[in-house]
């Protein structure tokens, strides 16, 4: 049986995405994922501090975020962590490495993410993305129940 598409609002789609993502060739694609699915705004940062110094300049709309960073100071989830405290947006994870330390400190700390293993598809993207949009309290900036 295959996995049903939910519908993320075309209004969502509007807001700029901040993708992070050090791996050039992943980052292409999962930005190219994310304009299959609609998205028309996307800033990529190879690093956290890159992340961090773009949300200076943009106010994103969601954050799409590799967890293990190999040219940062900072990883995906430090970098997450600093950018949500000061606007907490919608949250995906996408990852390869991560170890059972790294989904804790996800759940602990940012516990509206979603987490996606790497290749991650499209359909996969949308319907993680569709959840925490029909999870996600604009007025409170705070997922409301489980994604």
């Amino acid at each position: 049986m295959a996995q049903e598409i939910r519908k993320i609002p075309s209004d969502f789609l509007l807001r700029p995405v901040l993708l992070i993502e050090d791996e050039a060739l992943i980052g292409m694609l999962h930005e190219k994922l994310l304009e299959d699915l609609g998205f028309s705004s996307i800033t990529i940062a190879v690093n956290g501090e890159q992340a961090l110094k773009a949300s200076e300049a943009i106010d994103f709309g969601m954050i799409v975020s590799d967890i293990v960073l190999e040219r940062s100071k900072l990883n995906g989830i430090d970098a997450v962590v600093s950018l949500t405290r000061r606007n907490p947006v919608p949250t995906v994870f996408i990852t390869a490495h991560a170890g059972v330390a790294d989904l804790q400190r996800i759940k602990a700390e940012t516990p509206r993410a979603a987490i996606l293993r790497k290749p991650v598809t499209t359909r996969e993207l949308n319907n993680a993305i569709a959840a925490l949009i029909a999870s996600w309290d604009p007025a409170t900036k705070q997922g409301i129940r489980s994604a």
